[in-house]
């Protein structure tokens, strides 16, 4: 029966692979797009990161506070990220004191570190109906997955100057797979099909010149895709 197996399954050379759209946010925030366009938009408030018929995906973005001085500066960072499909909503936020809130369908879910022979494990998981949650006890990440073809690695930062608390914030790393090219929408991580000359598309359709000044990126850009109203705001 084994033999028969292998003699009726064709080899693959793996000719057919296509590696998935890889994205990310950090910082300032510097966005790279999932056609891999990086450039920089300092907003502050909700805006899609994905905005598609059957995939949607909001971030939180606010102003970074200098440690050393305690006063705002003109950077932005990613504190809370919101994402749904048709049938599972997660939500995933820093609060005032720095520890970081999940929520499954609008209820808070707890992640322990603990096999049943109470020693700690290095990853906690949890299923739900679209993919899974889990939660990695050494680095402060959180992996987020859905069965339509995206997977997001959530890490907090801390800044090292004072330690954990107010100064949290998100860096995300943001994986597509080759089912989601021309589906994605738009969004902060761009039009993925595979042409990042076109990635910085408005909700309209126009698209902005990724080597465009940052003011034209901010304002032609990253603002129109700000959330425009309570009603569209996906979070809690």
């Amino acid at each position: 029966m084994l033999f028969r197996s292998q003699e009726k399954r064709q080899a693959d050379n793996c000719s057919r692979y296509v590696e998935p759209g890889l994205g990310n946010g950090v910082g300032d925030p510097y966005i790279t797009t999932l056609d891999l366009t990086t450039y920089t938009f300092n907003g502050v408030g909700e805006f899609w990161m994905i905005q598609s018929t059957d995939f949607s995906m909001q971030a939180r973005m606010e102003v970074y506070i200098d440690p050393a001085t305690g006063r705002p500066t003109n950077s932005s960072v990613f504190t809370a990220f919101v994402m749904r499909d048709a049938e599972t909503k997660i939500q995933i936020e820093l609060t005032p004191t720095g520890v970081v809130d999940i929520r499954l369908d609008d209820e808070l879910v707890a992640f322990i570190h603990e096999t049943e022979d109470e020693e700690e494990s290095e990853e906690h998981i949890i299923p739900t109906k679209s993919g899974s949650i889990s939660s990695s006890r050494t680095d402060r990440t959180f992996a987020i997955s859905f069965n339509l073809g995206y997977t997001f690695r959530i890490t907090q930062i801390d800044d090292d100057s004072v330690g954990s608390g107010s100064s949290s914030s998100f860096g995300i790393l943001a994986f597509a797979s080759e089912s989601r090219i021309g589906r994605a929408g738009g969004g902060l991580f761009g039009y993925y099909d595979r042409n990042p000359e076109n990635d910085l598309r408005t909700p309209d359709g126009a698209a902005v010149a990724p080597d465009s000044p940052l003011s034209m990126i901010h304002y032609e850009f990253g603002l129109k895709w700000m959330v425009s109203a309570a009603v569209e705001s996906l979070f809690l």
